[in-house]
């Protein structure tokens, strides 16, 4: 199976056969790496993980909130009967300067930091996902580039030997032994085959652009794409496909997010224990200073953060059995990959055991010029022959599909 892989894989994903490794151009490896990198959908994940890992900056500060600061002056008036003479004044300047700071108590700051890194690891396990998508989708419109080159090449192949036909008919009419109406048929499948190189060139054409837009990047990175689509090692056993499951990225990012949920209650319910404010006080009032502290306590009667706790751990409940849901689900959609390319291996073998008829005798032109064959006889081995090489393409086609994804399913694409 082709494995590419970020870390050390234990089932792979997909690789060049040997041959192909030296060789310039666009790889499946390569293809890989630019989507990791350049992929649209792998960006919007990254920029959300880094928004999240920014979020952390606010929480993690000793004080949630910032100190403010009082003050005020003014002037005492004093009662008449008061006044000693005419010396003493009716009022008394007074200032005041004051610092109050909120405080937090019941492990609410640890609280506050354990939601972020529960939120942090969701994103980071959304943006695995996202990856893993990416590369699926970038490794399926690979193998459709390869499938489309193949096909336009076995398309070019079909018009060079329907040309050399047409020529050696042409000499045959010359020299009276073929009618104008085998001249007529031979032309036909000419243009039968140059419709067909046609249509395989668009199809090739509307692949590479698919797999440039999937990668984020210009059609000229696609210009040149080599691979094989034969998968060069065997088919990996089910319990080796089944193996790590249970870290694939999707049900990794649903357990998370049940934790980050349980983060959240616990962020609501320690918002129910009261905040005190310690205050500071420094007073000056004729000619006397005075300095005072107060401590304001709130009364958590009415709003203790109750709906908020309930709707968090209304959420975590509902994803407590999603992770095992899932991974359910990604055992059967694992089991039937499986299976499919081991059917579809089986097919290919099949296939490859008639290599002897997918091709046609080398002196077959000499035997159409000698009169030793008839053009119709030419004809159809040629359409024979390449409909079975094309089935074989299709085939080829199909078995790297289901590789790629039974890699998809078991969560190695990475």
């Amino acid at each position: 199976m082709w494995r590419v892989v970020a870390v050390v894989p234990l089932v792979s994903t997909v690789a060049l056969a040997a041959g192909q490794e030296g060789r310039a151009g666009l790889t499946l490896e390569s293809a890989m790496a630019l989507a990791r990198a350049r992929a649209p959908s792998v960006l919007a994940a990254d920029t959300e993980l880094r928004a999240e890992q920014a979020s952390r900056v606010g929480a993690t500060p000793l004080f949630a909130r910032n100190p403010s600061l009082e003050g005020g002056a003014g002037g005492m008036l004093v009662p008449a009967a008061r006044l000693r003479d005419w010396r003493d004044t009716t009022a008394g300047p007074t200032a005041f300067l004051g610092v109050a700071i909120p405080i937090e108590i019941a492990a609410q700051r640890w609280s506050r930091v354990a939601a972020v890194d529960a939120r942090i690891a969701v994103r980071r396990a959304n943006r695995d996902d996202a990856v893993r998508e990416a590369l699926f989708s970038v490794g399926e419109e690979f193998f459709r580039v390869l499938h489309a080159q193949r096909r336009e090449q076995l398309a070019e192949e079909t018009v060079a030997v329907a040309t050399r036909w047409c020529a050696a008919i042409r000499a045959r009419q010359a020299a009276g032994d073929a009618s104008r109406l085998d001249v007529r048929i031979a032309d036909a499948e000419l243009a039968t085959a140059e419709q067909a190189l046609l249509a395989h060139r668009g199809a090739h054409h509307v692949a590479k652009a698919r797999l440039a837009a999937l990668l984020g990047a210009g059609t000229e990175a696609v210009q040149d794409v080599t691979g094989d689509l034969v998968p060069p090692t065997p088919l990996p056993s089910l319990e080796d496909a089944l193996a790590h499951l249970a870290e694939r990225a999707d049900i990794r990012a649903v357990r998370m997010g049940r934790g980050a949920a349980l983060r959240e209650a616990n962020v609501a319910a320690g918002n129910a224990f009261p905040s005190p404010t310690l205050k500071s006080y420094y007073q000056y009032w004729n000619r006397e200073h005075a300095l005072m502290a107060t401590v304001e306590v709130p009364l958590p009667i009415f709003d203790r953060g109750q709906g908020e706790e309930a709707r968090a751990r209304a959420r975590a409940s509902g994803l407590a059995a999603e992770p095992d849901a899932r991974l359910d689900r990604a055992r059967m959609e694992v089991t039937q990959a499986w299976e499919l390319a081991r059917t579809l291996a089986s097919l290919r073998e099949v296939s490859s055991s008639r290599d002897d008829a997918m091709t046609l005798p080398a002196d077959l032109e000499e035997q159409l010029r000698s009169h030793r064959v008839e053009l119709a006889t030419v004809l159809l081995a040629q359409r024979q022959v390449m409909q079975l090489r094309a089935e074989a393409l299709d085939l080829q086609l199909l078995e790297a599909m289901a590789r790629l994804w039974l890699d998809h399913a078991s969560g190695v694409l990475k």
